[in-house]
């Protein structure tokens, strides 16, 4: 499963760990930039897309990967789309048994549906929740000074 950033791939690891009684690094782990946490008996691996990307280059194959990829997208991003790329490459030319999954809250996917050879999209409906704004006035705070006059010269 690829996050974008070092944190979200531990945090989701962590979270997966915690829904199913497992333990980070055993049944979940995570591959990030200098860190790695899976074991022998992981079965689902949280990764960036630079690491997943570095993989590619290593194993252009994936031969020491399962069968699927599962990838959290944003448009426009570098390692995103290139790892996207990739792993369509990968499935077109010699793992038919790779599977894709591409998910997101806000990516149009008519245009990667296409990409990815016109495959079929799901669509979850969500719930929008009403979100209310309220200030209040910090105890013991009063406005900030003003800089000294000599940075305040126009």
């Amino acid at each position: 499963m690829l996050q974008p950033r070092r944190i979200a791939a531990r945090a989701a690891a962590s979270r997966i760990a915690e829904e199913n009684g497992w333990r980070v690094g055993e049944e979940v782990g995570y591959l990030i930039r200098f860190e790695r946490r899976v074991g022998p008996k992981t079965r689902l691996i949280v990764e960036t897309e630079g690491v997943l990307n570095r993989q590619l280059v290593d194993d252009p194959f994936l031969e020491a990967s399962a069968r699927s990829s599962s990838t959290s997208s944003t448009s426009g991003a570098c390692h995103t789309d290139l790892a996207l790329a990739l792993l369509r490459e990968v499935r077109a030319t010699v793992r038919e048994d790779l599977i894709v999954v591409v998910m997101s809250a806000t990516l149009d996917a008519g245009p990667v549906a296409r990409f990815l050879g016109d495959c079929p999209v799901i669509q979850a409906g969500g719930r929008v929740f009403p979100v209310e704004i309220a200030y209040r006035r910090r105890r013991g705070r009063r406005r900030p000074r003003q800089s000294p006059g000599r940075w305040n010269r126009r």
